[in-house]
């Protein structure tokens, strides 16, 4: 129902115009989509894990028979796997938020050892591309606190790859987590393409990608960003970005040390 206030030359309200419209055929619509999109990402999901599984177990060690023909398609036939995992992936858990079932489970968890963690993973993609990765912690450590870590893993793993992806040969990543109480603010900074200003208002919408991004990278979802803000919202943070083209980008966000403030 929209309402329009009715005034005649003065200003003065008259009365009052409504718009009934029944939205009922496109409710349907939407919901007929999401229940498809849901379908079909969870269709992909079983049989391509199958095909990661099976190329994993052919380039693993032991296999000296393979040339390195044999291998370097395999590799690349892996990687392609991986991506298209992503994507089911990523669909998956934009359906779930959407119709609040993007489950959470917070407990005691230690955000710095999940960060090294992370980078333990990281750090030989980083040196195939060049980049060295700092990570800077509170000099005086920081105590366990309640949030989801499967949760606030999918974050970092989206802005890392990220500034991985987006960044310029010989660049650095910088990892920062400070103490603000009642909050805790991490960041991460690259020294790559950074995001046109024009862009950066419609950064963190649903399949959204910036224009100097599709000149660079062709492939992505535009949905990391659009997840990331989501969770971090639902543990109660907030996420921003600062940015200058073809200098850099800096993703804060920040959780609640306090779980009253989940």
């Amino acid at each position: 129902v929209t309402t329009i206030r009715v005034m005649d030359a003065k200003g003065k309200i008259l009365g009052f115009f409504k718009i009934i419209k029944d939205r009922t055929r496109e409710e349907e619509i939407i919901k007929s989509k999401s229940e498809f999109l849901t379908v079909a990402a969870h269709q992909m999901r079983t049989p391509l894990s199958g095909i990661k599984w099976g190329l994993e177990t052919l380039l693993s060690e032991g296999n000296e028979n393979l040339t390195d023909m044999q291998r370097d398609l395999l590799q690349r036939n892996l990687e392609t796997t991986d991506k298209i995992l992503r994507l089911a992936n990523d669909l998956l858990d934009t359906m779930n938020i959407e119709s609040g079932k993007f489950g959470y489970d917070f407990i005691q968890s230690d955000l710095i050892d999940l960060i090294n963690k992370l980078l333990v993973d990281y750090l030989p993609l980083a040196d195939q591309h060049k980049i060295k990765i700092y990570f800077e912690s509170p000099a005086d450590g920081l105590a366990p606190f309640k949030f989801d870590p499967m949760r606030i893993k999918i974050v970092m793993q989206n802005l890392l790859e990220n500034a991985l992806r987006y960044n310029v040969e010989n660049g650095q990543i910088i990892i920062k987590v400070e103490k603000k109480p009642p909050y805790v603010e991490v960041s991460v900074t690259d020294t790559g393409i950074g995001i046109p200003k024009d862009d950066l208002p419609k950064l963190f919408t649903k399949f959204f990608r910036a224009k100097n991004v599709l000149k660079y990278e062709t492939e992505g979802t535009g949905l990391g960003l659009y997840l990331t803000k989501n969770i971090v919202e639902a543990h109660g943070g907030k996420i921003w970005v600062e940015s200058i083209e073809n200098r850099g980008t800096t993703f804060h966000f920040t959780l609640p040390i306090d779980e009253n403030l989940i």
